[in-house]
């Protein structure tokens, strides 16, 4: 995070120019700036310099983009992160905080135009490489927000080329700056300074002649220094051709060529990375000097940017960078797959899994892959990750997915992400089959994440019994040979979480809240925001169910507030919280508050089963108290003639879909409340036994 959050550093040897900064200056008075360039024309240095003289419009917010972030979760929550750290989003303002990794992708956005509408100054977004972004539903988010543009958000755009958004309609309203190559264009003056910083002194005659075989390109004058000052026989600005052929040619032969076989070996290899630092280097290239190495090229100039305050974290320039990737695959081309096998495994041990991932996918080294997703990975499914941890799953091929138990419990995540929940069972099945030819390493990893899976799948299917097992079963495994995993807490309250919830629908409520507590302890020190809201919200149910109201209350507020402050709305784990809240305010004669609890647990259950059926009994005893007798006795009867009630029919056919055999019960259907669900709804629908609820 602090990588793509961090201006780059401008090095001393850039030259400033000041009609630069009036441009972006005038730019962001409007809502829109878009520097469009090719490459090294210097769009990302002049911004960085322009930001780091302290803008009068007000502080900047940036975000350098690569294709990782082409996927709309993925790409909101590092704006509203950059946006965060400006320090300007007041506390109680929507975006404090907002995380764009669940619930729905329009209510994120509806929330982040409320922030920063709601902003006490503007803030400047800049982001880098917008290029890379071509997702339409990010597309139509940026759009959205410049059809009725907030008044503190300055937008900035450093792209290659035109972003696909509605720049004519902008260019209209006046509401768009655009900056091109031609004013980034360096001149005469500029590229003489340029040539100095680098101590090489060229008459005016020859700076302009430079500039006219560049056409004031940045990245071609910047090479024209290098080949001017090159030791050995002297050389004329003449003699530099400046066209992109030449200047790819002279990149590789005035960059690379003038570094010692050591360090081209080090740049080369470190190539592999998006970003870089002294361990990561250190792993790829066995170099021991790498932070020396990382630095000397930075202050050097050699097309190295410095990211952040600190001296920790560089790039390389895209020119560069696809030079060094081309010229690692001609000279060592058997090399690349272990170079990124290297970075997946130096990732994994930094508890990096996504990364990790990435890495071992480019190697096409998919057991590597196996072995971290089952062992590392498989959590974040219920995490803000979630996401982007789909976007990774989706580069195993198809052909391999049998080839393992690791790969199929990959393909039954990605139906899980898909809501195609009932498709799951055969990869599960495969996966257990496999178990027995799997690796040793992975074993574990695998047995336990295909049965925190087939918890989901089981309760997807309302079957309590298989879903107490499986979790059960998983904990089991995790007090064993699965204590070692990366990810063994991750795992670990997966499985409470869903113990704790299949006892409570079990009825069994006293070992449903042990599970549910314990659960929330270890979710604490964990990513998993979806399986935390889960706990609470059953926890909620438990607690009223028992006539605790007031520990009902302060749980399931506490997790429909995570879900309401973080932009979550709706999200299926809540389903629970607002029931549990209806019963709750239906208890304390607020009756109108219990309504509109019950119609938010409507929407959030639109993918969550097992609720569903608890909330129609809540609303059948909310009617009753409302003197709507006749039509909850008619709903009730429903609920003894299964095939009369309209949850029992089909969406496609209007028949019903519970067939009365639960062994022929289709997977995904929803489940007739058995024995223990009833002994556990007659809590909250019969009255409780506690405190009688108001008749209206």
């Amino acid at each position: 995070m602090a990588t793509k959050l961090a201006r780059p550093r401008v090095p001393p040897t850039y030259v400033p120019r000041a009609h630069l900064d009036t441009l972006l200056d005038e730019g962001t008075m409007r809502p829109l700036t878009v520097l469009s360039a090719g490459a090294g024309w210097g769009k990302t240095l002049a911004t960085a310099a322009w930001a780091a003289s302290g803008p009068a419009v007000g502080p900047v917010a940036w975000v350098s983009l690569d294709p990782t972030d082409n996927q709309p979760r993925t790409f909101w929550s590092y704006v509203v992160a950059a946006i965060r750290m400006t320090a300007v989003v007041p506390a109680d303002n929507p975006l404090a905080e907002l995380v764009p990794g669940l619930g729905s992708e329009r209510e994120n956005l509806r929330r982040l135009a409320d922030g920063l509408a709601e902003l006490p100054q503007p803030v400047v977004l800049v982001l880098d490489d917008f290029g890379v972004i071509t997702h339409p539903d990010v597309l139509a988010g940026i759009s959205g927000l410049l059809r009725y543009p907030a008044s503190c958000l300055r937008l900035v755009l450093l792209t290659r080329s035109d972003p696909v958004l509605p720049l004519h309609r902008l260019r209209v309203a006046d509401d768009l700056r655009e900056i091109r190559s031609r004013d980034l264009a360096l001149n005469v003056t500029d590229a003489a300074a340029l040539m100095a910083a680098d101590g090489v002194v060229v008459a005016p005659e020859d700076a302009a002649l430079l500039v006219e075989r560049t056409e004031g390109w940045p990245v071609g004058l910047r090479l024209a220094a290098l080949f001017l000052g090159r030791p050995g026989p002297a050389r004329s600005a003449g003699d530099f051709a400046g066209d992109d052929q030449a200047v790819v040619e002279y990149l590789a032969e005035e960059v690379l060529t003038r570094q010692s076989p050591r360090m081209r070996r080090f740049l080369t290899r470190t190539s592999i990375a998006e970003r870089v630092n002294c361990e990561l280097a250190e792993v790829l290239t066995d170099e021991p000097l790498s932070q020396h190495h990382l630095e000397v090229l930075e202050s050097s100039n050699t097309f190295v940017v410095g990211l952040g305050p600190g001296r920790e974290w560089y790039r390389y320039h895209g020119l560069l960078q696809d030079m060094l990737r081309h010229r690692l695959l001609v000279e060592e081309p058997g090399v690349v797959p272990e170079l990124h096998q290297r970075a997946a495994q130096w990732y994994a041990d930094n508890d990096l899994p996504l990364e990790a991932l990435r890495h071992a996918a480019a190697a096409g080294n998919w057991t590597l892959f196996g072995r971290l997703f089952v062992t590392q990975a498989l959590p974040l499914s219920v995490s803000v990750d979630r996401a982007a941890l789909d976007q990774v799953l989706a580069t195993v091929p198809i052909h391999r997915v049998a080839t393992g138990p690791e790969l199929e419990l990959a393909a039954a995540t990605r139906l899980m992400f898909a809501g195609r929940i009932g498709e799951m069972a055969n990869h599960l099945t495969r996966a257990e089959q496999l178990l027995e030819t799997a690796d040793p390493d992975t074993r574990a990893g695998a047995s336990i994440g295909r049965l925190v899976l087939f918890s989901f799948l089981a309760r997807a299917r309302g079957d309590n019994d298989a879903l107490i097992h499986a979790a059960s079963a998983a904990l089991h495994e995790l007090s064993g040979d699965g204590a070692a995993l990366p990810a063994a807490n991750g795992y670990r309250a997966a499985a409470l979480g869903n113990l704790g919830t299949g006892l409570l629908w079990s009825g069994r409520l006293i070992a449903a809240e042990q599970r549910l507590l314990e659960g929330l302890d270890v979710a604490e020190g964990t990513t998993l925001d979806a399986s935390r809201i889960n706990m609470l919200a059953h926890l909620g149910l438990a607690s009223a169910a028992s006539g605790r109201l007031s520990e009902a209350f302060r749980h399931a507020t506490q997790a429909t507030e995570i879900v309401r402050t973080r932009g979550w709305e709706p999200l299926p784990q809540a389903a629970t919280a607002y029931l549990a809240l209806a019963i709750v305010h239906l208890q304390w004669n607020d009756v109108d508050e219990a309504q509109m609890l019950l119609a938010e647990a409507r929407a959030a259950s639109a993918l969550a089963i097992t609720p569903r059926w608890a909330t129609e009994l809540a609303q059948i005893r909310l009617n009753a108290s409302l003197g709507l007798v006749a039509a909850a006795r008619e709903d009730l009867d429903c609920w003894r003639r299964p095939e009369l009630h309209p949850l029992s029919r089909s969406p496609r056919d209007g028949r019903p879909s519970w067939p009365r055999s639960a062994s022929t019960r289709p997977s995904g259907s929803w489940p007739r409340p058995g024995r223990s669900s009833a002994r556990c709804a007659t809590v909250w629908t019969s009255g409780s036994r506690r405190r009688s609820w108001h008749a209206g």
